[in-house]
């Protein structure tokens, strides 16, 4: 096993090392990264170097540490191949892993449930539960992340585009070249849908209606600093005034956010904490 590598696929660990490590610990295989079931089978194969099944848990968690808006998809992808893995090793204990409502994560957790006492989970059946506990069905549900669903797929290494679109200062432009021009749309085509399913008679539309906010905050910001540069370099004095009047409208735009956040955090949480944000 090459020392000072976070994983090592091929590796195994050194003789010395199996036989001065205690047998009468417990060990935690900590991974919610990966989506392919081979991966967590490997790693766990790994850990069998050192101890036991019985000495062994297995943390995945549910995305909602990494900014506002959860990665649902990405969070059953990667508890389906850790799951799927901990059957096959016979592994019997887990733990679940946030500016985040914890509440968004129900979906995942109904999944996880699905996981834990089918080989397939049957998502008409999640949705069921879901409609039933919410009044949200899955599909409905899933809006809850589409101010991260960019790319099509997920890069959770370079952390959500919802977070970093938010927080970035737009003349610095740190994460413009993430930024496509068609992404603007895509946050108003969320915002609109978000802001339509938070009238819904449901104890949960206020998980909509903050990050329908947060959609909007987007839609104006997300493309501004490579507008603003753009307009600049062509010295064009209409489009960077424009910009500015867009400005103005973002301030107020996450003054509006902050408010409906801060209901959000009211209701699920104690107050201590909010100031961080």
């Amino acid at each position: 096993y090459e020392f000072g590598k976070y994983i090592d696929f091929e590796g195994n660990f050194r003789k010395e090392t199996i036989e001065k490590f205690p047998k009468d610990i417990d060990i935690v295989y900590w991974d919610y990264y990966g989506l392919p079931v081979w991966r967590y089978d490997t790693l766990l194969k790994q850990h069998e170097q050192l101890t036991s099944i019985n000495h062994i848990f297995f943390t995945g968690a549910i995305w909602t540490f990494n900014g506002f808006a959860p990665l649902l998809g990405f969070s059953d992808g990667s508890l389906h191949g850790g799951i799927t893995a901990c059957r096959k090793h016979g592994v019997q204990r887990g733990d679940d892993g946030a500016e985040c409502s914890m509440n968004t994560a129900l979906s995942s957790i109904l999944y996880e449930g699905e996981l834990l006492f089918c080989e397939e989970p049957d998502m008409a059946s999640v949705s069921r539960k879901l409609e039933i506990l919410t009044g949200y069905t899955l599909k409905e549900w899933q809006n809850l992340e589409s101010p991260n669903k960019l790319f099509g797929e997920y890069y959770p290494t370079i952390g959500q585009p919802s977070k970093y679109t938010l927080y970035q200062d737009v003349l610095m432009g740190r994460y413009d070249n993430f930024v496509k021009l068609e992404d603007k749309e895509k946050h108003f085509r969320a915002y609109k849908i978000l802001k339509s399913l938070a009238k819904r008679d449901s104890e949960y539309n206020y998980l909509f209606a903050y990050i329908a906010d947060l959609a909007y905050v987007l839609y104006l910001k997300a493309t501004l600093g490579t507008e603003i540069r753009t307009a600049y370099k062509a010295g064009d004095k209409i489009a960077l005034k424009e910009c500015a009047n867009r400005l103005t409208k973002c301030v107020a735009a996450v003054e509006r956010f902050y408010k409906s956040f801060r209901f959000c955090w009211e209701k699920e949480k104690k107050p201590f904490g909010f100031e961080v944000h």
